[in-house]
């Protein structure tokens, strides 16, 4: 038996597209590379807040005064904020739209990086 996907099941007539024949339709174009890019680097500047957060862990804590307990728990605030924007996220890009509401986000997490 050789790998790979399993053959695609045959469609009937009235059944939807699938989304490999969408996606086969529609291709892929410079919209969609774009959109691609932009998300890269909004993932990029999220993962960045940690690997900053874990090189200043020795200046923070001296300038601070922070035991490891408390500069772990500043951490943390990180996923503390992941969890409230995924619980709320998916309700806000259902109201206002998902353009709207990653524009929006982008927004906030540029002005709170800045801060």
């Amino acid at each position: 038996a050789a790998g790979g996907p399993p053959p695609p099941a045959e469609r009937k007539e009235g059944d939807p597209p699938s989304l490999e024949e969408h996606l086969t339709h529609c291709g892929v174009g410079r919209y969609q590379a774009m959109i691609f890019a932009i998300v890269s680097l909004l993932v990029l500047s999220d993962g960045m807040e940690m690997t900053v957060i874990s090189l200043l862990r020795q200046p923070l804590q001296e300038e601070w005064g922070l035991d490891d307990f408390t500069f772990s728990a500043l951490g943390s605030t990180v996923f503390a904020g992941l969890l409230v924007g995924n619980l709320i996220g998916g309700y806000l890009a259902d109201t206002f739209g998902r353009r709207n509401c990653l524009l929006g986000v982008s927004l906030v997490f540029c002005i709170f990086g800045l801060i």
